[in-house]
């Protein structure tokens, strides 16, 4: 059946070791996950050891500087004006970073992508907000936290799916984040999908809803 999780062990992330995330988003992340369980999977609490998600994602950024500038520096050199300027002042400095720092912000990376990978020895998939906040006025700029959880999927290298999950008081969408071992893309649509189907978004014509939703 469509929506059937029989057999399946779905973590739930303990978010407070990562980063502070909205009451309304949590909530709206426990009620996917009553519903995951009624649909037959069994919930494990998971839980990180605790680390700066600042620090390391302001690490992590060296090495996209380093490649970035290596891989753009012939036009680095011959059309800086092609660039922004904020473009332009990253990638020049990741083409003149030590490699000593360089190497420092893989093995951080490296120790992560290993205690990431390893949750998932009992496990199958992860399940975390997509971020730790609903999304807010351009006017007010970039958030420093909207990364915390989305980027784990970055340091360990493992497929994920972001999918709406509910609605806050104000009306503002929630979503969650459904990130399994390497190569298992199709089981985090499986359970990404079935998150949505019985979120009741009405993001499924009535006509075109999967039989059994």
């Amino acid at each position: 059946p469509l929506a059937d999780l029989s057999g399946l062990t779905l973590g739930r992330v303990r978010t407070e070791d990562i980063s502070n995330v909205e009451p309304e988003i949590l909530s709206a992340r426990d009620d996917s996950m009553k519903s995951l369980e009624q649909q037959g999977a069994t919930i494990k609490s998971v839980a990180f050891q605790p680390f700066d998600a600042q620090a390391l994602r302001d690490i992590a950024v060296l090495i996209l500087i380093a490649e970035g500038g290596t891989y753009h520096q012939e036009d680095l050199e011959a059309r800086p004006d092609q660039f922004t300027e904020e473009l332009l002042t990253r990638l020049s400095a990741g083409l003149n970073l030590k490699i000593a720092d360089l190497e420092n912000a893989h093995r951080a990376v490296a120790a992560i992508k290993v205690h990431i990978r390893e949750a998932f020895a009992d496990i199958d998939a992860l399940i975390l907000p997509t971020t730790p906040h609903t999304a807010f006025p351009f006017k007010d700029g970039r958030s420093t936290y909207q990364t915390d959880f989305t980027s784990l999927a970055n340091y360990s290298g493992c497929p994920a799916v972001a999918v709406p999950n509910g609605k806050t008081s104000e009306g503002m969408p929630t979503s969650l984040m459904v990130m399994t071992p390497p190569h298992q893309d199709g089981l985090a649509l499986h359970i990404a999908q079935t998150i949505e189907l019985f979120a009741e978004l009405n993001t499924w014509p009535q006509k075109f809803r999967p039989s059994g939703a």
